[in-house]
């Protein structure tokens, strides 16, 4: 049986390894372009997911996730952009949809979403016009509690003075 298997892996990656070589089409990519042009199908195929539900999707994830779990409790950062010269309206959507879209996804305990306009400089570290934050009772101290999770907005930064419009 440890043999037939064996010889199954055996011919499968010599069948792959050619189909590999054909798929690359004998042009190079450097690794970051690869990489990008990955993260491009990735973008189109969220943007197209969300047009097939009828759903127009507001903003971009600007910055990978950032882990700050603490005390047995999952919590994640994350940046997000908006268009320049979005309505107040449009930058609470931006928020609770991208509190709601990426929470579902990731499953932590808490999650804050830190609200930017493109062409910002965008941190998880901070935010410029808004943050959401999804967790139980919409409270990030809550992170570990079984309540349900909910979605709370703060539109407006008193110390950089940023308003949406």
């Amino acid at each position: 049986m440890h043999r037939r298997l064996t010889m199954i892996g055996v011919m499968a990656a010599l069948i792959a390894i050619p189909v590999l070589l054909i798929g690359c089409g004998g042009k190079d990519k450097s690794p970051s372009e690869e990489l990008s042009s990955e993260l491009d199908v990735s973008k189109n195929e969220e943007v197209q997911e969300a047009a097939n539900l009828g759903i127009t999707k507001i903003y971009t994830e600007a910055t990978p996730l950032k882990d700050v779990s603490i005390g047995g409790a999952k919590r994640l950062i994350v940046a997000i952009t908006i268009p320049v010269g979005s309505s107040e309206e449009d930058a609470k959507s931006a928020l609770m949809q991208a509190a709601e879209e990426i929470g579902n996804r990731e499953k932590p305990g808490a999650l804050a979403v830190k609200g930017f306009f493109e062409g910002e400089d965008v941190s998880p570290d901070r935010y410029s016009f808004g943050e959401a934050i999804w967790a139980p009772g919409g409270n990030w101290a809550n992170a570990g509690g079984s309540e349900k999770k909910e979605v709370s907005v703060r539109i407006g930064n008193p110390l950089t003075g940023k308003y949406p419009q």
